[in-house]
């Protein structure tokens, strides 16, 4: 009877390594993601300052002159004295975060061409343009959060 009892033990003590494996690593993957998340909302919090900016130094430089944003092009903004600017080429990276502004033609369609935006239209509204603002971050391609501005 001795041998027999042993045995149930045996049992009994593997069975409860296994549950305490099961839950611990249940645990332990909570607490990891807790932490990665809280890191991910600091990161898009950062961003999101950062995008607002952008759009609020696209929209000073297209209210002091139309010309500086009727170019198409890849540009990114610049606090130079107390004017914004935008400057070509994708920003410098700041804080670890790069933004860039991608302007672009405004496109309707010929049967109705002072309706709705159509991404296939075949007609260039002289009078708009379209911004994609992006800021980035990191290695991974969906460490980035972007807007599209319509400008006219």
């Amino acid at each position: 009877m001795p041998t027999k009892s042993r045995g149930h033990i045996l049992v009994e003590v593997l069975l409860a390594m296994s549950l305490f494996v099961i839950i611990a690593t249940g645990i332990l993957g909570g607490f990891i993601s807790a932490r990665d998340g809280k890191v991910s909302q600091k990161q898009n919090l950062a961003a999101k300052g950062y995008l607002d900016q952008a759009v609020e130094a696209l929209r000073s430089v297209r209210e002091r002159d139309w010309a500086l944003v009727s170019a198409n092009g890849i540009y990114h903004p610049n606090l130079n004295g107390s004017t914004w600017e935008l400057l070509p080429n994708q920003g410098p990276e700041i804080n670890g975060f790069r933004t860039q502004i991608v302007i672009a033609d405004v496109l309707r369609n010929s049967t109705d061409p002072f309706g709705d935006v159509a991404p296939a239209g075949d007609i260039i509204d002289p009078a708009s343009k379209k911004a994609i603002i992006t800021v980035s971050w990191g290695l991974l391609p969906n460490q980035s959060i972007s807007s599209i501005q319509y400008l006219s």
